[in-house]
């Protein structure tokens, strides 16, 4: 049972918030920065937070990439560096809506942490965005991608492209980047270890408002699942992880001094196989989700409802069934973190368990 204080930034969004639980659940205090105080009162109120108020408090930063954080980083015993945006159907300028918050943003909290002797770590949610390059024959282009692998745009291709896909992408390479760049031109004193998952799935712990407000996975999860989609929707990224896998690998490289890129990856998926699984499985099932989250029974007429409103598509038509998929190598992470993925349908069953209960909510 530890009592170190860290640091975790966004601690509201997907990612994050699994990150806090597990590491209050372990004994850590976590010094959370929210946007607002409305923002840390949500989260207050979540029941998978209030167990462990008296272990949690909050740093409020309006803008990751200007504010001063140096209050928010003083005594802490390693920084959890996951606030950026993701949302490929972003317009605008890119600049404002990506490369500030994703890139400043980076850098503005890493040269907060060089200054604070106590900090040892410093923990970077990245993304298999910034490994892939996602043009040519992708994704059947044959490769096995590892942490060697960096997505290959340019810095003019990223602010040139009109693409709001491609400028997220593009954000997540050079926020990565700039992490390590700092960490090296100014010699910190901390370890700096980076996150690689593509899509991420699983239950959602992170207050919400509504489900028309989920993160980018989730809310094309919900999409397919909810009757919006009269159709099988494209992959774009045909590859997924676990959201509490992805927690578990800050963790483990925080406690075991680990540094350097961590690809964290489940394996294959697509939206085919996501609707072939929930037509199959929500006929009349109970779904649980793992600790600490409550447990959800699914009535039978609710479940055939939702097998209902799945478009059926081409059963079977998988991307990972056709020749030259790409794959990535998430041995790193099992070898140096020991990372254990649940199944395909693990993930899933919990994750359209969750999105459902906040339907059943009335979110």
């Amino acid at each position: 049972m530890s009592c170190k204080l860290v640091l975790l930034t966004g601690i509201s969004g997907f990612v994050a918030a699994h990150i806090a639980v597990q590491l209050l659940e372990a004994g850590y205090r976590v010094r959370g920065t929210v946007r607002s105080q409305k923002k840390a009162d949500a989260i207050k109120q979540s029941p998978h937070f209030k167990p462990y108020l008296s272990q949690l408090e909050f740093a409020i930063i309006e803008d990751v990439a200007t504010s001063d954080f140096s209050e928010a980083v003083k005594g802490v015993d390693a920084v959890f560096h996951t606030a950026s945006p993701f949302n490929v159907t972003a317009k605008g300028n890119w600049e404002t809506q990506f490369y500030n918050p994703a890139i400043k943003g980076t850098k503005n909290v890493i040269a907060a942490a060089a200054k604070e002797s106590s900090i040892k770590n410093f923990l970077v949610t990245s993304s298999f965005a910034a490994v892939g390059t996602f043009s040519g024959d992708f994704p059947l282009n044959s490769k096995t991608y590892t942490e060697n692998d960096w997505n290959e745009i340019s810095w003019d291709d990223s602010l040139s492209t009109d693409a709001a896909a491609v400028a997220y992408c593009a954000s997540k390479k050079w926020a990565e980047k700039a992490a390590y760049d700092f960490a090296k031109d100014n010699k910190v004193s901390f370890k700096v270890a980076s996150f690689c998952p593509p899509m991420i799935f699983g239950p959602i712990l992170h207050p919400i408002d509504k489900l028309d407000s989920l993160n980018e996975s989730s809310g094309q999860l919900w999409q397919l699942v909810s009757g919006n989609s009269k159709e099988i929707p494209p992959t774009g990224f045909p590859a997924f992880t676990d959201v509490r896998v992805v927690a578990r690998a800050h963790i483990a490289a925080y406690e075991k001094d680990a540094e350097g890129r961590f690809l964290i990856y489940s394996g294959p998926y697509d939206n085919q196989k996501v609707a072939d699984f929930v037509r199959k499985e929500f006929l009349a099932i109970k779904v649980r989700f793992s600790a600490p989250s409550p447990i959800f029974l699914l009535a039978d007429p609710f479940c055939h409802q939702i097998q209902e409103r799945v478009p059926k598509g081409t059963p079977g038509e998988y991307v990972e069934k056709k020749p030259k998929a790409f794959k990535l190598d998430p041995s790193r992470g099992k070898t140096e973190l020991g990372l254990q993925y649940p199944t395909f349908e693990q993930t899933f069953k919990d994750s359209v368990a969750s999105l459902v209960d906040l339907e059943k909510q009335g979110l």
